[in-house]
């Protein structure tokens, strides 16, 4: 079996409500995704950067079953033209994930299994979302969080740095009162702070029971 194409393709969906987080405003959703067709009419899928035409030239004509040396070869090439974070390193990822999609289906056997057996039947789940949004506080917002409350969610979690810290505070103290006490409660800053002002909206949010506080 040999790989015979690599293609890329960038999504894009436009939201019905354009949404806030630290780091700006978003009106829609992109992804890249990588396309793996083999000689034997397999296809294997993979998600993130569709930026792969520096990374074809050395997959074209290889064994996708070789991961590891087509994954090394990749990065060898991405890391000399000075290209691996970022776009480099995220279509190098999804090329990974194409190969092992193939992998799984030329063996007939779900990726976990080649990974060593999957290790638990179900796996926790939490809702992300309660992004800023215009005119959201309190109801909106609130009516959001109860809802993933009603649809089954055990945790949820918020954006915060977008705000002024007390005003974020209030928002995520709305959020708790909203859901009581049983639901985790998580809070994403999406890297918003310097390391004081983390350390103050941690002890801040410690008071609210948060279950995590993510890339302060």
């Amino acid at each position: 079996m040999r790989i015979t194409a690599v293609e890329g393709f960038d999504l894009s969906c436009p939201l019905d409500r354009s949404f806030g987080w630290s780091q700006g405003w978003v009106s829609t959703r992109d992804v890249g995704v990588v396309k793996i067709t083999t000689d034997e009419g397999l296809v294997g899928w993979g998600e993130g950067s569709a930026a792969v035409e520096h990374l074809a030239q050395h997959l074209i004509g290889e064994n996708p079953m070789d991961r590891a040396g087509l994954w090394e070869r990749c990065f060898h090439s991405l890391y000399n033209a000075n290209n691996f974070v970022g776009f480099g390193g995220s279509a190098l990822s999804a090329v990974d994930i194409a190969l092992w999609d193939l992998a799984g289906k030329a063996s007939g056997l779900p990726v976990c299994e080649l990974l060593g057996g999957r290790v638990r039947s179900r796996v926790a789940v939490y809702a992300t979302g309660l992004y800023y949004t215009e005119g959201e506080f309190p109801d909106r917002l609130l009516d959001e969080a109860r809802g993933y409350v009603d649809a089954g969610f055990s945790g949820m979690k918020t954006k915060v740095g977008g705000l002024s810290l007390e005003d974020d505070v209030r928002r995520v103290a709305a959020i708790r009162e909203a859901i009581g006490p049983e639901v985790k409660l998580m809070v994403d800053a999406n890297h918003a702070y310097s390391a004081s002002t983390a350390s103050r909206m941690g002890r801040w949010l410690a008071d609210l029971d948060v279950f995590w506080f993510e890339e302060p």
